[in-house]
């Protein structure tokens, strides 16, 4: 008798810790879209000037961010000092990821992988829809990429993507907070990871 019952309780606690990510207070419904359109960083004529601020493995750092979509594919990303000193300049898609010049500082693997991953989720323009949600003020529309669930928030009231959220083994990795009430240029940009210590904020210029 105290086997079977320890074995139903190790049992239900992996079901639980395994269980999927459900955002809060939202109930699932039908897929009305396939595919999400991020709006955001889309307009080739258009320069996206931010003022940056980043706390990256316990160092500070600031300056500029200009990024400008090239062409179909890729972005182009300059960081640079408040001074216009170019910090880290690359080009980055859905599959690629260049980099045309890197001071010491930034030049560290992991925080070029970081960086890589946080800019891609942010400038891509599509996103499959595997499943929705809705709650009292927004939509959110769930999508599947190399093992993450990443789940896209988009206000009910003005149709702005206001968050990304990006889990893992249904946990929360990584959140885009956006701050946006005019148009597709997104005024305030935060990205904050919840398993290391890394948080960039931008301040549109």
């Amino acid at each position: 008798m105290l086997k079977s019952t320890l074995r139903i309780l190790l049992i239900s606690i992996f079901f639980v810790g395994c269980g999927s990510y459900h955002p809060k207070d939202a109930k699932i419904v039908e897929n009305t879209i396939s595919e999400y359109l991020n709006p955001y960083f889309s307009d080739k004529n258009s320069d996206y000037i931010y003022k940056a601020n980043m706390a990256i493995f316990g160092k500070q750092s600031g300056g500029i961010v200009v990024i400008k979509k090239i062409d179909t594919i890729f972005h182009r990303v300059v960081f640079a000092t408040d001074f216009g000193n170019k910090l880290l300049d690359f080009e980055i898609s859905s599959d690629d990821f260049k980099v045309h010049f890197v001071v010491d500082g930034f030049n560290n693997k992991r925080i070029l992988k970081v960086l890589e991953t946080d800019f891609r989720l942010l400038l891509q323009s599509k996103y499959k829809v595997s499943e929705t949600f809705i709650t009292e003020n927004e939509s959110v529309y769930g999508s599947k990429q190399n093992k993450r669930n990443i789940y896209l928030f988009e206000n009910k009231e003005d149709n702005f993507l206001s968050k990304i959220i990006v889990t893992k083994n249904s946990k929360e990795k990584i959140t885009f907070a956006f701050q946006n009430k005019k148009d597709t240029f997104v005024r305030e940009i935060n990205i904050t990871h919840h398993n290391i210590p890394l948080e960039i904020k931008l301040l549109k210029i």
